[in-house]
C-alpha cells in the first residue's frame, strides 16, 4: 500500500479531516489508536498502515467514514494554489500506480479523502509533484544515443533544464549558463562548439599545465567570452571519447 510522510500528514489533515473542530489535534501512527484522556474530541489520528482515519468523540475513537486514496500520474498542469486541477485533461497518465509500464516513477502524486470506493476524477485529488514544486532536474540529451559503433559517428550533447517537472522554453535556457566537465576540468571546445581532443580518445580540458586557450580553444563555459556560444550544446565525435567517458554540465543562473 502507498505511504506518504507523517510530516505531509500532519500538515494536511487539518483541511482534510472530516468533522473536526477548532483546538483539535492529529496524530498518526502505524497502529490504530487507544482511548485514554490525553485525547479530547474531535482529535484526528490516521493510521498510516491501512490508511484509515479515526475521530475522537465522547471518550472514544470512532473510524472515520473518509479513507485516503492515493493515484499517480505522468504530468499535472494548470495547479492551483490549493493543488487542484479545473479539467481532467489537465492530468495525463492518471494511474493507482506509482510507476509506469517501463518501471519509471511517476512524478506526480495525488491525494483524495472519501469513502472506502476511490473517486475516478483526477479533479478531485490534490496534486503535488513527488521530488517538490520546484525541483530542478538537468538532464542531457544526445541526438544520436550515447553509443557510438565501430568507433565512428557524431553527436550533439545538449542540456535541458526540467523545473517543477515542467521542461523550460528555448528562451528560458537562453538567460542559463552552462559550464562541460570531465571529471572537474572544464572541457575545451573550438569556435563551433566542437570539443577538442588528441583525436585518440583523450578531451582536452582546461588544468594549469595546460590551458584550452594555450591549445588554441575556448572552455565550455558561459564565462568564457572569448567565443560568442551560450554552450547549452557542444559537438562531440568517436575520436574523441576512449572506451568510456563520463561528460557534465553544470547549469546555473536559474531563477529561485
Amino acid at each position: 500500500m502507498a505511504k506518504i510522510s507523517e510530516t505531509e500528514l500532519q500538515r494536511r489533515l487539518r483541511s482534510l479531516e472530516r468533522g473536526a473542530g477548532s483546538g483539535s489535534n492529529s496524530f498518526s501512527g502505524t497502529a490504530d489508536p487507544t482511548n485514554n484522556s490525553s485525547y479530547s474530541d474531535n482529535d484526528t489520528f490516521f493510521n498510516t498502515t491501512d490508511n484509515n482515519l479515526w475521530i475522537f468523540s465522547g471518550g472514544t475513537w470512532d473510524l472515520s467514514n473518509k479513507q485516503l486514496h492515493i493515484r499517480y500520474a505522468d504530468d499535472v498542469t494548470n495547479v492551483n494554489t490549493s493543488g487542484y486541477v479545473p479539467a481532467q485533461l489537465d492530468v495525463t497518465a492518471f494511474s493507482e500506480l506509482p510507476f509506469s509500464a517501463s518501471g519509471e516513477q511517476k512524478p506526480w502524486r495525488g491525494l483524495y479523502w472519501g469513502s472506502t470506493l476511490a473517486s475516478t476524477d483526477p479533479t478531485d485529488y490534490e496534486w503535488t509533484h513527488t521530488s517538490g514544486a520546484g525541483a530542478v532536474t538537468v538532464k542531457i540529451f544526445s541526438t544520436s544515443g550515447n553509443i557510438f559503433k565501430n568507433d565512428t559517428g557524431t553527436t550533439q550533447l545538449k542540456a535541458n533544464v526540467d523545473i517543477g517537472g515542467s521542461l523550460q522554453t528555448d528562451a528560458q535556457h537562453n538567460f542559463y549558463t552552462y559550464k562541460w566537465l570531465v571529471d572537474s576540468e572544464v572541457v575545451c571546445v573550438d569556435a563551433s562548439g566542437n570539443i577538442v581532443s588528441d583525436g585518440l580518445g583523450t578531451i582536452y580540458t582546461d588544468t594549469v599545465a595546460t590551458t584550452c586557450i594555450s591549445r588554441g580553444a575556448h572552455r565550455a563555459d558561459s564565462t568564457d567570452t572569448s567565443v560568442s556560444l551560450n554552450f547549452r550544446q557542444i559537438n562531440l565525435s568517436a575520436d574523441d571519447i576512449g572506451t568510456v567517458s563520463t561528460l557534465r554540465c553544470e547549469v546555473g543562473n536559474i531563477p529561485n
